[in-house]
């Protein structure tokens, strides 16, 4: 549960820091030349900072916080079966082989992801930043 709350806090190498990076990089560079994009990267950092407090503030009540359950609801108490455990055991220790920005395999052999990602990529495109290094 720890890994999984430092990565959507966004802690490198994690997945969650490179979806953030990615973020609030591309607003920082747009600010330069529209303004009103350094407000939305504020915003968006302070969002970042705020999520990282929260889950970790979630993490320590939850997990190793005092229990503050009833005396009757302690007798009920357990720990989740092995048809339960067993898949989140699978799914955590066998991270993808792809980058998440790839489309699946079977999906661009039929050539449906790259006309997907246009189709969806084409209204946002006047807002990417010109970035001249």
């Amino acid at each position: 549960m720890w890994i999984a709350t430092l990565a959507i806090a966004g802690v490198p190498p994690l997945s969650g820091f490179f979806s953030k990076d990615e973020i609030l990089t591309a607003a920082h560079a747009r600010g330069h030349a529209d303004p009103i994009w350094l407000v939305f990267w504020s915003l968006a950092l302070a969002a970042a900072l705020l999520t990282a407090f929260y889950m970790t503030r979630l993490m320590l009540y939850t997990f190793h916080g005092p229990n503050r359950t009833g005396d009757k609801e302690q007798a009920h108490l357990h720990e989740a079966p092995w048809i339960l455990t067993g898949p989140l055991l699978v799914l955590g220790c066998c991270p993808p082989r792809r980058r998440p920005d790839q489309p699946p395999r079977a999906l661009s052999r039929q050539r449906v992801a790259p006309s997907l990602a246009r189709a969806v990529t084409r209204p946002s495109a006047p807002l990417l930043p010109v970035v001249h290094l």
